[in-house]
């Protein structure tokens, strides 16, 4: 883990494999750590452009990694929006 960044926990649920289970997110800059359902764990990394790209761990769905930008950095930004 950095030192000198801001660390955020998200915890959520989120649709995978047809089944809702829990999804916890530690935010450290432009790094995220995903675990789901405390078995399943990811890295996401936020690029400059502002996407979320996938670095490492258990393979994740494109929706599920847009699902979790749209729930740890857009709503926490507040730029949520219809399209």
């Amino acid at each position: 883990m950095e030192t000198g960044k801001d660390v955020s926990s998200h915890l959520f649920t989120l649709n995978y494999a047809e089944r809702e289970l829990s999804c916890l997110v530690e935010r450290s800059g432009d790094r995220l750590d995903v675990l789901i359902d405390n078995n399943i764990a990811a890295v996401l990394q936020i690029t400059d452009q502002g996407s979320v790209e996938q670095v490492s761990g258990d393979e994740l769905s494109e929706s599920v990694i847009n699902f979790i930008k749209k729930e740890v950095i857009e709503k926490v930004n507040g730029t949520e929006n219809s399209g």
